[in-house]
């Protein structure tokens, strides 16, 4: 179906975006070009500004500068990353680069912006009060689903793992604000997992939990590990539900009342 006109405000191109702006404008919507990380916050002026997209030649260096930059004047806006023509969003390059910059979607080639946009806004992107994802990998399905019921309750998106590598492949583990990691997991660890998170996924805060291995590694010392490589939060398990929600919202900066 046609994307109906929304009030998405001036929406910043950053890089070529092939066909991006003439899409836009069928639907009344301003599109604002730029090339160089100057430009693009120059053309942020507007308070009005929610939506980047920024294409996927765009280096990620450069994606980042820009982004941290738009955060400081326009703090609630958010990217989506845009993929030139013969690109499948399912391609672990292309679900990195999203992870790296932080992007709220990805914009397949041929697909209308202007109706991506629109739903992204529906769900409170580009604005204060948006439902925050969470990613929980745990190879206990118990956990997974214990932690999964008690996250979605507060008002998360919630999405759930076995493992790690599994996560990775998929185009759901984009976006995450919070990521819930279990210590010991086959493939690869949680200790791996958090660098991987802590050095390429922008914005995301993690939440490590561990309960060991039993009789040969105490909860703590695992937890202690995490802490220094960078998780923002350590719990032990088994964990209850109002000190993970505790937890969780005061990671991502949001009340249950907030996130519902």
């Amino acid at each position: 179906m046609p994307a109906q006109k929304a009030s998405l405000g001036p929406i910043l191109l950053f890089g070529p975006c092939p066909g991006a702006a003439e899409a836009l404008a069928i639907f009344g919507h301003t599109a604002l070009r730029a090339t160089s990380v100057a430009a693009a916050l120059a053309n942020a002026g507007d308070p009005d500004t929610r939506f980047a997209l920024i294409d996927s030649g765009v280096p990620i260096a450069d994606a980042v500068k820009f982004l941290d930059g738009l955060a400081e004047i326009r703090p609630h806006a958010a990217a989506v990353l845009a993929l030139p023509p013969g690109a499948d969003s399912s391609d672990r390059l292309y679900l990195d680069h999203a992870r790296a910059i932080g992007a709220a979607s990805i914009l397949m080639p041929g697909s209308d912006p202007a109706t991506l946009l629109t739903a992204l806004a529906r769900k409170g992107y580009g604005g204060a009060h948006r439902t925050r994802r969470a990613m929980i990998v745990d190879d206990t399905v118990t956990v997974r689903e214990i932690f999964r019921t008690m996250l979605a309750k507060a008002g998360f998106e919630v999405f759930a793992f076995e493992t790690f590598d599994a996560a990775l492949e998929s185009p759901e583990a984009v976006a995450i604000d919070l990521a819930v990691l279990d210590i010991f997991m086959p493939g690869i660890s949680g200790i791996e997992a958090i660098r991987v998170v802590r050095r390429g996924w922008r914005g995301t805060k993690i939440l490590a939990v561990s309960a060991g291995l039993e009789g040969r590694m105490e909860a703590s010392t695992t937890l202690q590990a995490a802490d220094r490589l960078g998780a923002d939060r350590i719990l032990p398990k088994p964990v209850d539900g109002a000190t993970l929600i505790s937890a969780a919202q005061e990671l991502v900066g949001v009340s249950v009342s907030r996130a519902a």
